[in-house]
């Protein structure tokens, strides 16, 4: 089995600041069993892959993610040999000894990721509308290729995450959930596969996410591990606006998680 992840990249000194606490942490080389390649737009007439990043025709705008994304996964799917593809942007972190276990009952027509809720209306999608959260796609070859075949003419106005779900809705496909954990929403740290270190308001702090997350990975033995658990979290007292009464609460709830596992 080999799972190939597709970062979409680029797009300004902040991504670039991302993608590099990316490649100095969980993607810091390929192992056997999965691959990474992050996915850029040049504005060449021809794709070039090099340095593990791979260039696809087209300029590097949000607008353009779609088109990126379609493009990424056609020449992926023709030209490198994988089982799995997870598309992801670079403020995600991924502990890949553990997601294997995301694909072991994937089928051809499945598609996994962490649903949401559309918060206002968009072209063609009404506020309520239920969709999987584009920093983390999960699919097999197979669904891959599905995904090359897909017109972002037909979605110029829609996010892409948006757009692809519709998409595979729209051909037969059905959707299956993938837990991750969103330090910026709770500020609580649950050691899931997949953890979004996103940072709207303070860019800086994605880097240091992602650097504590995975010092707590690296970890062995329950007590440094635990105190690696403390130092994500005091670091998101420092930078978050989270009552301390409300953290603690919190804190206690996921410790019992913690304990669990």
């Amino acid at each position: 089995m080999k799972i190939l992840f597709l970062i979409i990249a680029g797009g300004g000194l902040v991504h670039e600041a991302d993608e590099l606490a990316q490649r100095e942490t969980w993607a810091l080389e390929d192992k056997q069993f999965c691959q990474i390649i992050w996915l850029r737009s040049h504005a060449r007439q021809e794709f070039k892959f090099e340095d593990r990043t791979l260039f696809v025709p087209g300029d590097s705008s949000f607008d353009a993610i779609l088109e990126k994304t379609i493009l990424g996964a056609r020449w992926v799917t023709e030209n490198i040999d994988f089982d799995y593809l997870v598309r992801s942007n670079t403020s995600t972190y991924f502990e890949v000894d553990s997601i294997l276990k995301n694909f072991s009952k994937i089928q051809d027509n499945e598609v996994g990721g962490t649903f949401e809720t559309n918060r206002k209306n968009l072209s063609g999608f009404a506020k309520g509308y239920r969709y999987l959260n584009g920093s983390g796609l999960y699919m097999n070859r197979n669904t891959a290729i599905a995904l090359s075949s897909l017109d972002s003419l037909e979605y110029r106005a829609s996010p892409d995450d948006i757009a692809i779900f519709d998409f595979m809705s729209s051909r037969g496909f059905s959707f299956f959930k993938v837990r991750r954990n969103n330090l910026d929403l709770h500020h609580i740290f649950i050691p899931r596969s997949q953890i979004r270190v996103k940072s709207w308001s303070n860019p800086a702090l994605t880097v240091a996410r992602m650097t504590l997350v995975h010092r707590y990975f690296q970890c062995k033995g329950f007590f440094p591990k635990l105190f690696c658990w403390f130092e994500v979290e005091r670091n998101e007292i420092r930078n978050s606006s989270i009552g301390v009464r409300e953290f603690f609460n919190l804190m206690d709830r996921t410790l019992k998680i913690l304990l669990k596992k």
